[in-house]
Parts: structure tokens; C-alpha cells; sequence
């Protein structure tokens, strides 16, 4: 017998949620790196971009934002 609808609502809930936290903690990752490195390069701010992007999608709440916003005030430095 398959899931109710119930269930599913639930089981995607769930999985948005997971994956927002995941991309947080990606940003939250990257931050501490780079500040601590002094610097990001553009390879690495692309990247972070792209995860700071979707976790917005999802309603990110402003910690993320912050942390996307302190990494790109960094020096940007090629390697």
C-alpha cells in the first residue's frame, strides 16, 4: 500500500528541511575557512554562491545570509 498524502507532505517537509540545514551548514563551513584564511579565491566564492543561492530558495533565515555576506566582503585573491 503506498504513503497517504499525509505522509508524503510530512516526508517532504522533512527532506526541505534537512537539506536547508546541510546548505547552512556548508555556509557556515566556508565562512569560518575563508575569514580564518583571510581570504577567499573566486573558485570558492562562486561555490558558495551556488549553496548560499538554493539555501535562499528554501527560506534561508539571516545567519546564512550574514555568513554569505562576510565572505564575500573578504579579499578576493587568486590561488
Amino acid at each position: 500500500m503506498g504513503k497517504t498524502l499525509w505522509a508524503t507532505i510530512q516526508e517532504q517537509k522533512a527532506l526541505r528541511k534537512g537539506v536547508k540545514a546541510i546548505l547552512h551548514d556548508r555556509l557556515y563551513q566556508s565562512a569560518r575557512y575563508y575569514i580564518k584564511q583571510g581570504h577567499v579565491d573566486m573558485e570558492g566564492l562562486t561555490n558558495i554562491g551556488l549553496v548560499y543561492e538554493a539555501y535562499h530558495e528554501l527560506k534561508g533565515n539571516g545567519t546564512g545570509t550574514d555568513l554569505y555576506k562576510r565572505i564575500k566582503e573578504l579579499p578576493l585573491r587568486e590561488e
